[in-house]
C-alpha cells in the first residue's frame, strides 16, 4: 500500500499506466507483455516510491518461505525483464534504481488518482431538544463542499484526461518511391519543403509539397546532390545546401517558387561526406547539415569548419557574403552541428557531438546583433544522440530527437524540454515510429525511416573460380552485425538489437541458437574480437557516452573496463600472439591507432596519420587499418614505422579481413549504387572478384572461416525514408 494512502488500483509513471488488480502494464494505453514476477517487483516499488525496497523484502513478496530457488538469479532476472519492459537503463535509470547490496528504488514521478476522503465518524453528542431544526447555513455548507469537490474531481479527470491522451496520431504525407528526408515546416505551416531522391533514387533535389492538396512543386533542379532546405521568416526563400564535393557544399538561396539561384558561400564539415551523388542511402549523420534563419532574415546558420580547424563550429553567413563565427567546440570533441534560432532570436540551440555516437543539445546566448554573449549552456545529459532541435512557438521550450545512437534503427523518443528554469522540465511526446528528423509548428513533420541489417554468408571460390552470390545467415527484425568467427571456427560473435538494446550474442558455427552475452541497455555496443585462445572478448561500449574497450569471458560472465579515458577509444582487436589490444583512440584529437599489453598497463601510439579498425597481418609483422577518411586501406608495422597505402576505393566505413592469400576488402562497383567482395593477393598485387553485394553499404567487420572458405558481412536493407504529418500540434507546455 502506498504510504498515507487508500489502496489504489491505477498508477501512472511516464508513459506507462498499471492496473494492480489486474496485473496489466500499459504504454500509451497499449499493453505491454510482462511476466508476472517482474510485475510483482514493479508494484512492490511503486508501493514505496523513492523508498528502498530491500532485496529480502522482494524475494518474501516473489517467492513463499518453502519455496527453494536460485533467489539471487531469479531476482536479477526478474528486474532485468522489467527493465526492458520500461525500456530503462541499470546505468542511467529514469524509474529502477539499484541500490548497492540493498536493494531497488523507484524514482520516476509517479501519478496517483485523487482520493476521496472517507467520511468522517460522527461524534457522540449529547441529544437535541425535540422539534429543534439544524440552522439552514449548515446545510448550505455541506452542499457547497459536495459541489466543490466534485468539481475538484471533475477537473482533475479533465487534466488528466487530457495528459494521458496526448497521443500523436500520424498519417503519411509523403509515400515516393526512394527517400523523402529534411522537412522543414514553412513559417505559416501550409507547405512543406524537403529533399527527395527521386523517381529513380539518382539525385536529391529541392521539393515543396502543400499540405491538404498533395500539390508538389520541385525547386532544384542541378546535377548535385541538393539538402536540408530552410524557410525565410517571410517564406519567400528557402536556403539550401547543395553537395560540391567529399566534404563541401554550397549554401544556396532559391524563391520558394522556384527560379534563379543565388550562391552566398561554401560550407566545409564530416557533416556532408555521405552526401556524393553515389551515395543515396543516407546516414543519421547527414541529418546533422541543418540551416537555420535567425528571425530578422538577415543571417543563415550553419555548421563550418575553416581550412584550418579539425570540427565544425556553428556559423552566420549574410545574404551578402559576410561570415561570423557563433561557437568553438573542444579539441576532443566533434563538432557543432544543427543550429536553431529561438523565436525571438536572443538563444541559440545546437547539438554537440561529444563523441562519435554521443551527442547532447547546449544554448548560447545572443544579443540583438546576433553576436554571442557569454559561454554555452549544456541543456541534455543522456549520454545518447541527441539532436534537431526544435523551438515552439511561446520560445520557453524545444523539441529534439533523442536515440540511443545514430546507427542503431531503433525507435528514438521525441523529447520536450524546458529550455529555461532550473533544474529544466522535460517529458516523452509518444511517437511509436523510427524518426530521424522533426519539424513543428501548428503541425509535426517528420521523416520516418525504415531499415534492417543482417549477417550474410559468401564462399570464397577457389582460385580462378566464379565469383559466388552471398546468402542471408543471421537475421530478425533488429538489426545484426559486426560478425566474427571464433579462432577454433566453431562459434560466431555478433552483436544484435534484438532484445531492445544493441549487445553482445554469440551463436553456434550454423548462426543458430544464439545467446546473450551483455546487458549494457544502451546505448551502443562495438564489434567483439576473440582473443587467440579462444576465452576472451573484446569491443568497445558507451555506458557514460564516451567509448571504452571492454573485455569479458567468451564464456559469459561480467564485462570490465580496460580503458577510462574521457575520448572515445573504438573498435579494438587481438595481436596474433594476444598480448597486445589494438584500438583507434581519439585522445590525442584525431582518430589515430595505439595499442596497450593485454595484461594491462600503458598504451603506446601507433600511427600519426590518422587509422580506424586495426587488423595485424597472420605473420604478426603489419598492422593494417582503414584510414581516417574510411575509403582506403593502410598499413604499418606492429612495432610503429611507415605509414603506407595498401588499396583504395573501399566502400565507405566497411570493414575488411586478411587471409593467407591476401586482403578481402569491398570496393564500390563503377556505379556506386553497390559493393563487390574483392580478394588483393598482397605479394603479386593481384586481385580477383569474390561477391558482389545488393546494398552499397556493408559492415564494419568481415570474418573468415578457420578454413577460409566462407566469409560473414552485413548488408544494410535500402532504406525507406517518406514523410509523416502530425495535424494540430499541441503538446501540453512543460511546468
Amino acid at each position: 500500500m502506498l504510504p498515507g494512502r487508500h489502496p489504489v488500483d491505477i498508477v501512472r509513471f511516464g508513459p506507462f499506466e498499471v492496473a494492480l488488480k489486474e496485473g496489466v502494464l500499459r504504454k500509451h494505453n497499449l499493453r505491454v507483455r510482462l511476466q508476472a514476477q517482474p510485475f510483482q517487483v514493479l508494484a512492490a516499488l511503486l508501493e514505496h516510491p523513492g523508498q528502498t525496497v530491500t532485496r529480502e523484502e522482494l524475494r518474501s513478496r516473489l517467492w513463499p518461505d518453502d519455496t527453494f530457488v536460485d533467489f539471487e538469479h531469479g531476482l536479477n532476472a526478474a528486474v532485468t525483464r522489467l527493465r526492458q519492459a520500461l525500456a530503462d537503463s541499470a546505468d542511467r535509470p529514469q524509474y529502477i534504481e539499484t541500490v548497492a547490496k540493498r536493494g531497488y528504488r523507484f524514482i520516476g514521478e509517479v501519478i496517483l488518482p485523487p482520493v476521496v476522503p472517507a467520511e468522517e465518524p460522527r461524534s457522540v453528542s449529547q441529544p437535541k431538544a425535540a422539534g429543534r431544526p439544524e440552522p439552514w447555513w449548515k446545510f448550505a455548507l455541506i452542499a457547497a463542499a459536495a459541489v466543490l469537490l466534485g468539481t475538484v474531481v471533475v477537473l482533475w479527470r479533465l487534466v488528466f484526461s487530457r495528459v494521458a491522451e496526448v497521443i500523436l496520431r500520424p498519417v503519411p504525407l509523403t509515400a515516393f518511391h526512394g527517400s523523402e528526408v529534411d522537412p522543414a515546416l514553412s513559417p505559416d505551416g501550409g507547405y512543406v519543403a524537403f529533399s527527395w531522391n527521386g523517381e529513380k533514387q539518382d539525385n536529391f533535389d529541392v521539393y515543396v509539397a502543400a499540405i491538404g492538396s498533395g500539390t508538389l512543386r520541385r525547386v532544384t533542379t542541378d546535377a548535385a546532390n541538393d539538402f536540408s532546405p530552410a524557410w525565410s521568416p517571410d517564406g519567400r526563400t528557402i536556403a539550401f545546401l547543395r553537395q560540391s564535393g567529399d566534404d563541401r557544399a554550397a549554401l544556396m538561396l532559391v524563391a520558394s517558387t522556384g527560379g534563379p539561384e543565388h550562391r552566398i558561400a561554401e560550407t566545409r564539415g564530416d557533416q556532408l561526406r555521405d552526401r556524393l551523388p553515389s551515395q543515396q542511402q543516407l546516414r543519421s549523420e547527414e541529418q546533422l547539415a541543418n540551416l537555420a534563419w535567425s528571425p530578422d532574415g538577415h543571417w543563415v546558420a550553419a555548421a563550418h569548419r575553416e581550412e584550418e580547424e579539425p570540427h565544425p563550429g556553428i556559423y552566420l553567413f549574410s545574404m551578402t557574403g559576410e561570415k561570423r563565427k557563433l561557437t568553438t567546440s573542444p579539441p576532443d570533441s566533434f563538432g557543432d552541428h544543427t543550429p536553431a534560432f529561438s523565436p525571438d532570436g536572443q538563444t541559440l540551440a545546437f547539438c554537440r557531438l561529444l563523441g562519435y555516437s554521443w551527442s547532447e543539445l547546449y544554448l548560447l546566448s545572443l544579443d540583438s546583433k546576433q553576436k554571442p554573449v557569454g559561454n554555452v549552456l549544456r541543456l541534455t545529459n543522456h549520454n545518447q544522440w541527441s539532436t534537431n532541435p526544435v523551438w515552439m512557438q511561446g520560445g520557453r521550450e524545444i523539441l529534439y530527437v533523442l536515440r540511443q545512437s545514430p546507427n542503431i534503427h531503433m525507435r528514438p523518443r521525441i523529447q520536450l524540454k524546458s529550455a529555461f528554469g532550473r533544474p529544466p522540465s522535460e517529458r516523452t511526446i509518444p511517437l511509436e515510429d523510427d524518426v530521424w528528423h522533426v519539424s513543428a509548428g501548428r503541425r509535426l513533420v517528420y521523416s520516418r525511416r525504415r531499415q534492417d541489417s543482417n549477417i550474410w554468408r559468401a564462399k570464397i571460390p577457389a582460385r580462378n573460380g566464379p565469383s559466388t552470390l552471398p546468402e542471408l545467415f543471421i537475421s530478425s527484425t533488429r538489426n545484426d552485425g559486426h560478425p566474427r568467427y571464433s579462432p577454433d571456427g566453431g562459434r560466431i560473435s555478433f552483436v544484435s538489437s534484438r532484445s531492445g538494446a544493441e549487445e553482445v550474442w554469440i551463436s553456434n558455427a550454423a548462426g543458430s541458437d544464439p545467446i546473450r552475452l551483455t546487458s549494457f541497455n544502451g546505448p551502443l555496443v562495438g564489434p567483439p574480437a576473440w582473443s587467440p585462445d579462444g576465452h576472451w572478448l573484446v569491443f568497445h561500449a558507451r555506458p557514460e557516452g564516451q567509448a571504452d574497450l571492454f573485455i569479458m569471458p567468451a564464456a559469459g560472465g561480467t564485462p570490465r573496463r580496460l580503458t577510462h579515458h574521457p575520448s572515445d577509444e573504438t573498435t579494438p582487436s587481438y595481436s596474433r600472439d594476444g598480448l597486445w589490444i589494438y584500438y583507434s583512440s581519439m585522445r590525442s584529437g584525431r582518430h589515430q591507432l595505439w595499442k596497450m599489453p593485454s595484461a594491462g598497463g600503458e598504451s603506446v601510439q601507433v600511427t600519426t596519420n590518422g587509422g580506424l579498425r586495426p587488423l595485424e597481418s597472420p605473420d604478426g609483422k603489419m598492422l593494417f587499418y582503414l584510414s581516417e577518411a574510411g575509403n582506403a586501406i593502410r598499413r604499418v608495422p606492429a612495432s610503429g614505422g611507415a605509414e603506407t597505402h595498401v588499396a583504395a576505393p573501399v566502400c565507405a566505413n566497411s570493414g575488411f579481413a586478411l587471409t593467407a592469400e591476401g586482403l578481402l576488402y569491398p570496393m564500390p562497383t563503377p556505379s556506386g549504387d553497390r559493393c563487390e567482395f574483392t580478394l588483393l593477393n598482397l605479394a603479386t598485387g593481384n586481385a580477383r572478384p569474390i561477391v558482389q553485394t545488393v546494398s552499397p553499404r556493408v559492415g564494419m567487420v568481415v570474418g573468415v572461416s578457420r578454413d577460409e572458405t566462407n566469409f560473414l558481412f552485413v548488408q544494410d536493407e535500402i532504406p525507406s525514408v517518406d514523410l509523416m504529418l502530425v495535424e494540430n500540434f499541441d503538446p501540453r507546455p512543460l511546468r
